[in-house]
Order: C-alpha cells, then structure tokens, then sequence
C-alpha cells in the first residue's frame, strides 16, 4: 500500500513538474491539459472533459421537467379552482347585495304607491261632492185666502264639498199614517217619481215638493191631530249623483224624517213676522230608518 501511495506522489510530481516546465517554456495549453488528465487517473478522479451524456440520461432529464411541469400545472390548476371559488363567494354576496336593494326598492315603490293612493282618496274624499238633506223648507197653499192655511213641504239638499255635482237626481216622498212606519218599511214601493238639478259646490237647493199635488196638503187639523199623537206625518227621499273624479261609483244619500209641529195651525199666519201672531213651526227628528249614504245605503 505504501508503495503504491510512492508510486502516485512520484507520478503527481513528475507530471506537475512536466506541467511546469512545458507551460513556463512553450506555454502549450494542449500538454497542459494532458499532464492534468494523467495526475486525475492518477488520484482515481473522473476524466475530464466528461463524456457526452447517454440516451437515459436525457430521459431522466426530461422524466424530471415532465414532473416538474405537471406539479406547476397542479399548483396552477388549485390556485385558478380558488380564485374561482372567491370569486364565486364575491358572485353570490353580489347577487344577495342585488336582490336585498331590489326588495328595498320595491317596498320603497309599494310604499310610495300606497302613500299615493292614500293621498289620493284623502283628496278625493276631501274634494269631491257630497249631497245630503239638511234642513226642512215649508210651503203654504195660497186658498183659501187669509187662512187657515195647508201645507207641502220639500228638504233642502246641500252639496258640502269642493267640487260640483254631476248628474243629480232627487226624489221625495211623504205620508200621513194614524201610526208610526212600521220596521223594514218599503220606502221603495210607490213609483218615484225624480227631480233633476244642478248643485254646485257649497251650495244648496230645494228638492221636490211633498205631498206631491194633486195628492191634498196638510191640513191645519192633520198638524193639530199630529200634536195630538194622533196622526203620524213622515218625509224621505233620497238623491243619486256623481262627483267629478274618474272612476268613482254613483253617490246615494237616503233621509228620513218624521215632522213633529209646534205651534196654532188655526191662527198662524205665514206672512207675519217672526214673533208676530201665533208662530207655526215644523221641527223634525231622523227616522230610525231611512238614513244612509253611499255603501252604507247597500
């Protein structure tokens, strides 16, 4: 063993000294190299240059580039899969946000319509027309003259809203009964007979005269037989009408009165004035029937 140990520090030597001398001489980079290659086989090092790579040391080569690169693809693959999934997440919480605003906005709408519509039917109920009996005006027969007198009587209608009325029809009607109307009385059963008129707002006018000539007046001894609890005299009617907004129904009001006098029939003289003479009046009260309007009326 320690020979041959000699026998390679000898070569080494030898050929770096031969190394020396031919590069410090003739400077040739070719022997050079050569005594290099002797002192690698003498060490045991591997030859240099070294040989040209083998058919299966390209395949490796590629076997690990194909690795690599299906690893990048895998990496590549999971990263776009998450940023899909994010942007999936981003997608639907749009998509919440979205429809959240929609249903916001269409309660706003159904609050704004409601609101409208309320504002509306306030103005409308406000504006429009509304015609109702409210007071009692009295009429005396002209024979025979200078008294006593007989008596008709026509209510006075009086349209209370902003606007006028359109289409108005009025019918009126009266008895004289020795006992109070009776529950559920027909106040339909005798053909109407129907005034027309022209009532503009905040305005009133008479209606049609009752009892309706040639039917007789009341008499000064019905007036004192109805204050007598006697007799029984009863006034009603009703009056149908529109008002001037689009697509509201046809209005009805209902009335009816039974008319309680006060007063001397016999000496009352109408042309006098107040407070002159025996003073006939002709108060009423409302049926406990007969009063209505519009639905109510149904």
């Amino acid at each position: 063993m320690l020979a041959e140990i000699v026998d390679a520090g000898g070569l080494i030597v030898a050929a770096a000294g031969l190394a020396f001398t031919i590069g410090k001489h003739r400077r040739d980079e070719a022997a050079a190299l050569l005594l290099a290659m002797v002192c690698g086989a003498a060490l045991g090092m591997p030859a240099w240059p070294p040989p040209p790579p083998t058919e299966e040391h390209w395949w490796a080569k590629a076997d690990a580039l194909t690795a690599l690169a299906t690893g990048l693809l895998v990496v590549v693959g999971l990263f776009q899969l998450w940023l899909f999934y994010v942007q999936l997440r981003y997608i639907r919480q749009s998509l919440a946000d979205t429809k959240a605003a929609a249903d916001a906005a269409m309660v706003s709408a159904d609050a704004a319509k409601k609101s409208a519509d309320v504002a509306e039917v306030a103005m409308v109920a406000g504006e429009r027309a509304f015609v109702f009996a409210t007071d009692l005006f009295c009429v005396w027969d002209p024979l025979p003259v200078g008294g006593p007198y007989n008596w008709r009587f026509r209510p006075v209608f009086r349209n209370s809203g902003d606007t006028p009325v359109k289409q108005l029809r009025i019918c009126v009607e009266s008895t004289l009964r020795t006992s109070p109307l009776p529950p559920g009385f027909n106040f339909n059963q005798n053909p109407p007979v129907v005034g027309t008129g022209i009532l503009g707002p905040n305005s009133s006018l008479t209606g049609v005269v009752a009892p309706r000539p040639p039917a007789p007046a009341i008499t000064p001894q019905d007036i004192v037989d109805i204050k007598n609890g006697q007799k029984y005299l009863y006034l009603w009617g009703w009056a149908k009408y529109y008002d001037v907004f689009t697509g509201t129904p046809e209005h009805i009001t209902h009335f009816c009165w039974q008319i309680t006098p006060v007063g001397d029939p016999f000496t009352h003289q109408p042309t006098q004035l107040l407070g002159q003479g025996s003073n006939l009046g002709f108060p009423y009260v409302q049926h406990v029937e007969g009063n209505c309007a519009d639905e109510e009326c149904a």
